[in-house]
């Protein structure tokens, strides 16, 4: 029977190159004129690096039971798809500093992260970033709650 992890590994590799695929044929402009794909790019191209390492990691690492591994994917693969859900759904309303704050430090935590002070500083470096970047860009990210107070 096939390793689960196997099967999570060729599902990402291969969603990281669809998505990086598709959203270079909608156009992903230039660094200032940037098109409606670039950050599906970026993101595809991420998930595929960090798919790699998992491949990497998966050789290195022992193996746990096999129906331990089934139900740890499951387990990971619907939080996963309930977050990003809850990232769509709830960026224009909670705004992006909130719902990303919130997002992605489930994410880590799923990911394995233990330590809540590195899974809130790593947030917080991706968070501060990524607004830079698309500060820079021109991009208007959702206010949200931040509406109230300014």
């Amino acid at each position: 029977m096939v390793n689960p992890n196997t099967f999570l590994i060729v599902i990402l590799v291969s969603l990281g190159i669809s998505i990086s695929i598709y959203s270079y044929k909608i156009g992903i402009g230039s660094i200032n004129n940037p098109g409606p794909g670039l950050f599906p790019f970026l993101l595809g191209s991420l998930l595929f690096l960090l798919s790699l390492y998992k491949i990497n990691i998966f050789f290195k690492k022992k193996r746990l039971d096999e129906t331990t591994h089934v139900r740890l994917f499951f387990k990971k693969l619907f939080a996963l798809l309930f977050l990003l859900f809850f990232y769509a759904i709830f960026i224009d309303l909670i705004g992006y500093i909130f719902t990303t704050f919130i997002t992605f430090s489930f994410i880590f935590r799923i990911a394995g992260y233990k330590n809540w002070f590195k899974i809130i500083t790593y947030t917080i470096c991706i968070m501060f970033i990524s607004y830079l970047g698309f500060t820079y860009l021109g991009v208007r990210l959702p206010q949200g709650l931040l509406k109230m107070v300014y």
